[in-house]
């Protein structure tokens, strides 16, 4: 890692530590809570981290992504029926 950071220095690249996440994928049930020191930051483990649309979490189960996707899916469908009644208006 340090090494990395000296290579950026060197081509004058900066990294945003606000935007980088840390997670352990493991099968057992003990949690990781050791974290990482990235200069003067440190980055602590996340249960639940979002990388290309898709919600991961530690043991790749996909449960918790299923369950955002559903609740936002129903959310888009509520909206829908709600306007999908024209003739009457919207009601409060």
């Amino acid at each position: 890692m340090l090494e990395l950071i000296s290579k950026a220095k060197k081509a004058v690249i900066s990294f945003n530590t606000s935007k980088i996440e840390l997670i352990y994928f493991y099968n057992k049930r003990t949690i990781i809570r050791e974290g990482l020191k990235l200069g003067d930051t440190e980055i602590r483990p996340k249960p639940l981290v979002k990388w290309l649309g898709i919600f991961l979490d530690f043991k790749l189960t996909f449960k918790q992504h299923i369950k955002i996707k559903i609740s936002k899916a129903k959310t888009a469908f509520y909206l829908i029926k709600r306007l999908g009644n024209t003739q009457k208006g919207l009601s409060l």
